[in-house]
């Protein structure tokens, strides 16, 4: 099983990580009417990760982390993504308190 953690402690169970980048590109057109593409920096590495946790406790641990701006581990896939939430987690959630959630994260470090 893959999982999100927080230093040792586990947040939560991956169910999925997709891959999305954000390039840093111009595209400006020449004097003569020529456009052309310029790179400015590389691309920022974003993964959208798919959380299940099947507590208040374990949800509300995530929360924080992604508040605190916490480095996170996901692993998915036999490799760990080590990075940061971009923004906070959208959570859908079931009466027993379980919950399956949604972030972006931003890929500081990549371990194979």
């Amino acid at each position: 099983m893959d999982y999100v953690k927080k230093g040792s402690s586990t947040l939560g169970v991956t169910l999925g990580c997709k891959r999305k980048y954000a390039s840093r590109k111009v595209n400006p057109i020449a004097l003569d009417g020529t456009p052309y593409t310029q790179t400015t920096g590389n691309a920022t590495h974003y993964r959208t990760v798919h959380i299940y946790c099947e507590t208040y406790e374990k949800r509300d641990a995530m929360d924080n982390a992604s508040n605190g701006g916490a480095l996170l581990d996901v692993e998915f896939g036999g490799v760990t993504y080590r990075g940061t939430v971009e923004k906070d987690v959208t959570w859908r959630e079931w009466r027993d308190g379980h919950g399956v959630g949604s972030f972006t994260l931003i890929v500081r470090e990549v371990i194979e």
